[in-house]
């Protein structure tokens, strides 16, 4: 199943379709390594679809298209489109283990985003190291290509800019 450019496998659930309706419900699915559970409503005729997700374990490097990055990841992600509105919705939140991003080590790395368009905007990301957190709420992919805000580090209370 390929759903905004995301490759379903192992796909299982309960799935009623009616009049050009199917409603999908308790699915389970592997995506990027790990697995998902979801659920969702699909309007067929009507061109339109909402599904909620939560993944597991899902390999981070895989995901963002970036195998320097290697981290365990949970996801709860909402999508939602209507081509006859011409609307649709991208956001949710996510949080990792430990991992490293090439010989960067961090203990974990948490936020929530959303996509308007081409743009993918992360919100309140932070980044726990052995030094502090590193925290951002101004980071966005834009067309494949990534834009920083300013970045501030956090130690025992401090919060100084650090880019």
């Amino acid at each position: 199943l390929d759903i905004t450019a995301l490759n379903f496998t192992n796909l299982k659930g309960k799935f009623h379709y009616e009049g050009g309706k199917l409603d999908a419900k308790d699915v389970t699915a592997s995506i990027f390594g790990g697995s998902v559970e979801a659920s969702g409503h699909f309007d067929l005729d009507g061109k339109s679809y909402q599904a909620d997700l939560k993944g597991q374990r899902l390999k981070g490097g895989v995901a963002a298209h970036d195998l320097f990055l290697r981290c365990s990841v949970t996801l709860d992600l909402h999508m939602g489109e209507d081509k006859k509105l011409g609307t649709k919705e991208i956001y949710g939140t996510f949080y990792s283990g430990p991992g490293r991003y090439h010989i960067l080590p961090f203990k974990k790395i948490s936020g929530s985003f959303e996509q308007d368009g081409k743009t993918l905007l992360f919100k309140d990301v932070v980044i726990s190291m052995a030094m502090g957190d590193v925290t951002t709420d101004a980071f966005s992919i834009v067309n494949g290509k990534v834009h920083l805000g300013p970045i501030y580090l956090e130690k025992e209370g401090t919060r100084s800019k650090f880019l």
